[in-house]
């Protein structure tokens, strides 16, 4: 899409007319777009409420001091100076170009009078705290402004203007502001997926032991079980809302079950079954209140409430049911628990077999 900016050129006029005029035609054989006093009547309220709205339109600031300070307001100040305070506080970028010796100019395009010499002094000065460039002649002054130009699209790329039939239309805007949600909700999304790769590179290994006890026979025993049989247990039975006491059986049956000993019958025969009531195995419960808690902090796992409504008995009075609400907690996987355990559960890739060398040779 080609872009148009629109500088505005400031000065006094009647001695610096011709160097307008230059500065104008050169800024327009680059597709610039000039505007200054030669639109405005002089003097009138109207004309500096436009000049200001032009000032605002505008993308650049150009300001060329010669030897006059030009005519004044009722404030003291030049319209030159007061275009440059109100383009300085609008934020344009401004080129500043100053005669370098005003004083060698022609009486007719220098002040006689020392209060306006004085006055353009003071504002060479305020001009100079810019970055600004000095000129002799008009061959000077037009390579300055052409190549601050240059420089400034380059260094302070501004809005411009375009011909209304390459304009972005409403229909594209909203595109783009579709699209630019879509990317930060991508970002914030991949963001999320890089913290959970991150605090599933702090979990405990799938070999890593952990430790219980059981207690069989009146002696307490230590089982060692592999965190991936705990977490696929778990994992595995708490894809959906899990009580916390069938959760709690779960446990309990997954370290006896990890329990062995010389001689131990089959788990799940019929031996097995009466060797576990006669030997009155059993399994701190406070050992899964710990692991629980664990899988919480690991974000593993999320701990739930709800209210159900539980038999408490007939009433032969009233030959009725009564039912009392009473709170259950459940757990089931958390977002990062879900990956884990997919992880856990996604079979191992196969590495590549190589081919088989050819046997015999082609015809």
């Amino acid at each position: 899409m080609k872009r148009r900016y629109q500088i505005f050129v400031s000065s006094t006029y009647k001695d610096l007319i011709e160097h307008r005029q230059l500065i104008i035609k050169s800024l327009m054989q680059v597709n610039a777009i000039p505007a200054g006093m030669e639109l405005f009547p002089a003097a009138d309220d109207d004309a500096w409420s436009l000049i200001q709205r032009t000032i605002e339109e505008s993308d650049y600031y150009v300001v060329l001091i010669g030897g006059r300070y030009g005519s004044t307001d009722t404030n003291g100040l030049s319209f030159t100076e007061n275009e440059y305070d109100y383009a300085s506080q609008k934020g344009l970028p401004i080129m500043a170009f100053l005669h370098g010796a005003p004083a060698t100019l022609p009486r007719d395009q220098t002040e006689t009078d020392e209060k306006a010499w004085q006055m353009l002094q003071n504002f060479r000065a305020k001009a100079q705290k810019r970055h600004c460039k000095h000129w002799s002649n008009q061959t000077d002054l037009i390579a300055a402004v052409m190549t601050s130009y240059h420089h400034l699209i380059d260094a302070h790329p501004a809005v411009g203007w375009v011909r209304g039939n390459q304009a972005k239309t409403v229909e594209d805007l909203e595109k783009v502001v579709a699209l630019q949600d879509k990317v930060k909700q991508l970002e914030t999304e991949l963001a999320a997926i890089r913290s959970e790769d991150s605090l599933l590179s702090n979990l405990p290994k799938d070999d890593q032991v952990m430790t219980f006890s059981i207690k069989c026979e009146e002696v307490i025993h230590s089982v060692n079980v592999p965190w991936r049989d705990v977490w696929q247990v778990i994992g595995n039975c708490a894809a959906d809302l899990l009580s916390i006491e069938t959760a709690a059986e779960l446990f309990d049956q997954m370290v006896i079950e990890h329990y062995r000993f010389d001689g131990m019958p089959a788990i799940g025969s019929e031996e097995w079954r009466a060797w576990e009531t006669s030997a009155k195995i059993s399994v701190d419960s406070q050992q899964w209140q710990e692991l629980r808690r664990l899988l919480t902090a690991l974000n593993l796992i999320e701990v739930d409430t709800r209210q159900v409504q539980r038999h408490a008995g007939y009433d032969f009075r009233t030959h009725t049911q009564n039912y009392q609400t009473v709170t259950e907690y459940f757990c089931r996987l958390a977002p990062l628990g879900r990956k884990l355990l997919a992880k856990l559960l996604r079979p191992p890739v196969a590495e590549a077999q190589p081919m088989p060398a050819a046997q015999g040779t082609l015809p």
